[in-house]
């Protein structure tokens, strides 16, 4: 039996959407449990980019170096909270297309709202899982 994962810190302030602290922060932590898959792909959702926390480009390094594939779903909140903190940053789709996902055959699910969430994950889950021989679109939009 794994061990349990370490709880990541608690976010630096309310509002803030830490990309780093997921499990992908440390992926040798995760690996050589007993299980042998026959891929190694993190999902990374989320509805912002990373505030808090180690630079998401330093794990994301780490990961792919370690031949691990990040795949991501970004949603587009309409609506954004009090707290945003996107001022200078890029669109979110475009974030996660350049600075989140990586690998061979990564991909990104933008759901436009948080009404098409539902049908953006089940088209990542069925992508990931079908494995298809050749990859599908980089990005693909629900609406």
């Amino acid at each position: 039996m794994a061990s349990p994962m370490p709880s990541p810190p608690p976010p630096a302030a309310l509002g803030s959407t830490p990309r780093s602290p997921a499990p992908w922060t440390s992926p040798r932590d995760n690996l050589g449990q007993g299980f042998e898959g026959t891929r190694k792909v993190v999902d990374i959702s989320g509805d912002g980019v990373n505030n808090p926390g180690r630079p998401v480009a330093d794990a994301r390094e780490e990961a792919l170096a370690q031949g691990i594939v990040l795949n991501g779903l970004a949603v587009l909140d309409k609506q954004p909270g009090p707290f945003a903190q996107t001022a200078g940053m890029p669109p979110l789709d475009t974030y996660y297309r350049e600075e989140v996902i990586g690998g061979p055959g990564a991909f990104l699910v933008v759901a436009e709202g948080f009404p098409a969430f539902e049908a953006a994950v089940r088209r990542k889950i069925i992508r990931e899982i079908a494995a298809v021989p050749a990859p599908g679109a980089r990005v693909e939009r629900f609406a």
